[in-house]
Order: C-alpha cells, then structure tokens, then sequence
C-alpha cells in the first residue's frame, strides 16, 4: 500500500514558529534574498539555512508490526528523520531518494515524524539547489516478508528479451491486460513487443509474486541510435520509469 504523504506537515527555521505547508516545500524561498549574499547567483542570491519540517499521523493496531517505510524523493540536504523522538535515518546527499525505515519505531495511535534539514554551509552548488523537501513522500505499508527488490533491463530488441531481478519466484508481464508471457526471474522473451516512442508511449507491466506478497512496475522497451555521420533526432524520454537500450554502430 502506497499513500500519498504530502499533506499535512509543518514548517520553519530552525529557531522559529511552524507554519502549515504541503510538500513539495522550497525552504530557500523563505530566506531574505540579499544582493551581498555570499551564495551570490548560485543560488539566486537566496542564504541557506537550518529547517525543521513535522508531521503527526495515526496508526491503527492492525498496521502496527508491518513493514513501514517513509519514502523521501529528495531532501537538500543532510537530512536527519526522527519518529516519535528517536533517529530512524540520516541522509546527507540531496539528490538521491531514500528510505526511512519506522517500523519498530510506531505506534498504535498518534506518531511524530520529524525531517530537519541542514543546508547552512551554502554555497555548495554550481546552480541553485533549493532547500528542504522539495519532492514528493510516500508512505509505503507492506507485510514484513514481502519483495524486496525488482529491476527490468532491457537485453536486446529482436528479439525483444529484458532481464527481470528480483527475490519473488515468478514474473508475469502484461500488454494492458492481457499476458504475454510468464516465468521464474532472470532473461525473458516478449513475443511480437510494442517498442516505446514518443510518439507512441508503449509500456508493459511487470508483476512479480510470491506465496505472500506482489509487486508491479510499468516499463517500456525502446532503442537509441546513433553514429559518426549523421544527427538522428530523439525525442526526450518523458518517464523515469522506461527502460532504453542502446544501439552502437560503429562508423
């Protein structure tokens, strides 16, 4: 179970008053901009800070015991999660998503989770960061044995093979919702397959099982050009989530 977690937060500098905010939250654009600010147009003339992001969520005792994760898209920077006063993770890169593992710290009823963010030391960017959390969070709620991995790469396309890792024991995959293929992980054929494009954004689903939990990931199958005595024209990929194979040939 995955929920939208971006309401319902509040927000301040570090020293000052909460406010409500919804994330994403850009804490740098509360700061006073200064035309002698030393972060200078790095970071357009907005100073770094420390900041102080909380949210209180109820849990009722049948999800108690679960696997809980809290899944930060990107916080700049040094990030540091407690729930209910004690640490569950610290981050310090602000680029990277990452999780925050609060199963064994909730409880049955009313939680705190707090996120306080250290971006003080700017300039630390050739281009302007921003501060706090400024991507999405999920709460995620699974069973404590439950999949813990799956990536799809994309081997060759033609045939059209992908390579399915992960620590569930079969793989189905899906045009729509019709089967097209099934079997154990690792290299499998997809008979007569739709390659992605921009302009026909074709995309399969891969789910994964076992006896106690399943998981899917959408994925699309594309091929990319290229050599020394032509400019091919690509269309930027528009979804984090396809999965492109590359195609040398050489000159």
């Amino acid at each position: 179970m995955r929920i939208d977690w971006n309401q319902n937060w509040t927000f301040c500098k570090i020293g000052d008053a909460p406010v409500p905010v919804t994330l994403p939250h850009d804490a740098m654009l509360f700061e006073p901009r200064r035309a002698n600010c030393r972060n200078g147009v790095n970071s357009g003339y907005f100073p770094g800070g420390k900041y102080r992001y909380e949210k209180r969520f109820a849990l009722d005792a049948a999800t108690v015991g679960k696997s809980i994760l809290v899944h930060f898209e990107g916080v700049y920077q040094n990030a540091a999660v407690t729930v209910n006063g004690t640490e569950a993770c610290r981050h310090r890169y602000g680029y990277t998503p990452f999780d925050a593992d609060i199963s064994d710290l909730v409880h049955a009823g009313e939680n705190t989770i707090a996120v306080t963010v250290d971006n003080s030391l700017e300039p630390n960017c050739r281009w302007y960061s921003g501060s706090g959390i400024y991507r999405p969070v999920t709460l995620i709620v699974r069973e404590r044995a439950h999949i813990r991995s799956l990536r799809i790469q994309t081997v060759s396309i033609d045939p059209a093979v992908i390579r399915v890792d992960t620590d569930a024991e079969t793989v189905e995959i899906y045009d729509g919702e019709a089967l097209v293929t099934s079997g154990k992980p690792g290299p499998i054929s997809i008979p007569n397959a739709n390659l992605w494009s921009a302009e026909q954004p074709h995309l399969y689903t891969c789910v994964v099982k076992t006896a106690a939990d399943e998981r899917r990931e959408t994925f699309g199958i594309r091929s990319l050009t290229w050599n020394a005595r032509e400019i091919i024209p690509i269309a930027p990929i528009s979804s984090t989530r396809i999965t492109s194979t590359w195609n040398q040939r050489k000159p």
